[in-house]
C-alpha cells in the first residue's frame, strides 16, 4: 500500500473548510503516474465522489474500494463498498490487485497507519504554508518513521518525496 497526498510544506492536506484551493495541477499530473503504477486504489467517499469520474476516464477497469461507514453508499460496477481498510485491501484482492494507492484523507490515512497497512508514503509538497487545516492524519494514528527513497524536483515548484515505512516504526 502506498499512501499518496498532495500537501503544503506544514503537512496540511487541506483547509479547515476541507479547501484544496493551495494545491496545484502538478498534484493531479503526480496521482495520474501513480495510479498507473498500481493494481487498485482505496479512498473514501468523500475523494470518489469528486474524483471518481475521472479516473474513470483514464482508467476504466482499475478496481476501487471506498471506505465508507455508509452502508447504503453506491457505487459502480468496478468499485467496492468497504467499512474498514481491511475489508478494502480484501475486496481488492479478490479483484486480483497485489498493489493499491491510498488516496483518503487524514481520518482514511490514519486507520490505514493504526492497522500497519502502509508500505510507502509518496508525498507532493506545495510550496505555501497553510495557518489552519486538516494534517495528513488525523486522530489517534502512531508516529510512522520513513527512510528516503527518493526526491523529484523536476516539477517546480512542487516537491515529490518517496519513502518506504521503515521496519518496525509504528508506534
Amino acid at each position: 500500500i502506498t499512501l499518496w497526498m498532495a500537501l503544503s510544506l506544514n503537512a496540511m492536506a487541506a483547509r479547515e473548510n476541507q479547501s484544496e484551493d493551495f494545491l496545484s495541477s502538478t498534484d493531479w499530473d503526480l496521482f495520474v503516474e501513480l495510479l498507473h503504477a498500481h493494481d487498485s486504489l482505496v479512498w473514501g467517499r468523500v475523494t470518489h465522489e469528486l474524483f471518481i469520474d475521472q479516473v474513470r476516464r483514464l482508467l476504466p477497469d482499475l478496481p476501487v474500494a471506498v471506505v465508507t461507514r455508509n452502508p447504503e453508499f453506491a457505487v459502480d460496477g468496478d468499485s467496492a463498498r468497504a467499512a474498514s481498510p481491511t475489508e478494502a485491501l480484501d475486496e481488492l484482492s479478490a479483484r486480483g490487485a497485489a498493489t493499491a494507492l491510498l488516496a483518503g484523507g487524514p481520518h482514511l490515512n490514519a486507520a490505514f497507519v493504526r492497522e500497519q497497512l502502509v508500505d510507502e508514503v509518496v508525498l507532493a509538497l506545495e510550496p505555501v504554508i497553510v495557518a489552519r487545516g486538516l494534517p495528513l492524519l488525523i486522530g489517534d494514528a502512531p508516529d510512522l518513521r520513513l527512510d528516503l527513497l527518493a526526491v523529484d524536483d523536476k516539477r517546480g515548484p512542487t516537491l515529490r518525496v518517496h519513502y518506504r515505512v521503515a521496519s518496525g516504526s509504528v508506534g
